[in-house]
């Protein structure tokens, strides 16, 4: 593991520089002595900030809940969406103390019904409804969309949302068009490998996000180039250790944020 993250630290560098590769290796070396939650420090504060304007929490890609439970009593309502049952085993418990909850065991995609998941061996949170060759295993889960999640639950916008599904963000976001015609922000993970691999492309999902209206972000809110982007692209085409999360904001709710 302390391999693979110098590589995607070494990755980090060429892309975005030698701060961002050591707050990398910070973030790790905080992650690996007090827990995930220090890892997700960026996010869970960019989440933060984003909660004075937004009224819905939606956290796609929930895992165990780390995020959903620091962010959880700043939102009207919190969507948790998990499909892989150990971790809704434990996403449930952590949650069970918020009464703005609600999780829902399912994966997202552009269509309800049943479908495949396929499993990482060594990874509980490298899955993905998209066949890849490194994942193996499989079991059958419930697919949904987005917008019916959102109509069930009776959520009301701004939605902030967090997305992290290894590549199937577009999937998952061509079933959520009212969705994303509302007054939302997006905090996404940006992985060109995985995309890739999943049968996108990373600039077909940056193309599909900003005919909804939206801008691209770091999380820090400082603006990225088209050419950082294609930087960013080329080299993580074929390096699965370059990833990043980006925030996609609508250009006429920028100034609110």
């Amino acid at each position: 593991m302390i391999r693979s993250f110098l590589e995607q630290a070494l990755a980090v560098s060429k892309t975005e520089g030698k701060r961002e590769a050591l707050a990398r290796i910070y973030r790790f070396c905080g992650m690996k002595l007090l827990g995930v939650s220090f890892y997700q420090k960026p996010l869970v504060q960019t989440i933060t900030r984003l909660s004075v304007n937004h009224r819905t929490f939606i956290d796609i890609g929930a895992s165990i809940g780390s995020i959903s439970g620091s962010v959880a009593p700043m939102f009207k309502k919190c969507l948790a969406v998990e499909p892989l049952p150990d971790n809704l085993k434990v996403l449930k418990h952590n949650l069970r103390k918020f009464s703005n909850c609600v999780v829902f065991e399912c994966a997202l995609s552009d269509k309800e019904g049943s479908g495949i998941l396929y499993l990482s061996d060594s990874n509980s949170d490298d899955n993905s409804i998209r066949r890849r060759d490194d994942l193996r295993s499989c079991i059958t889960v419930l697919f949904d969309t987005l917008d019916n999640l959102v109509a069930l639950s009776k959520a009301e916008p701004p939605y902030c949302i967090k997305i992290d599904v290894q590549g199937c963000e577009p999937l998952v976001f061509r079933g959520a068009d009212k969705v994303l015609r509302e007054q939302c922000t997006v905090i996404s993970e940006f992985w060109p490998y995985g995309l890739e691999r999943s049968g996108y492309s990373a600039l077909e999902y940056v193309n599909l996000m900003r005919s909804y209206g939206f801008s691209l972000y770091r999380l820090s809110a400082e603006s990225l180039s088209a050419e950082k982007l294609a930087k960013f692209i080329a080299l993580g085409r074929n390096n699965r250790w370059v990833t990043t999360d980006l925030l996609f904001v609508k250009s006429d709710y920028i100034s609110k944020q």
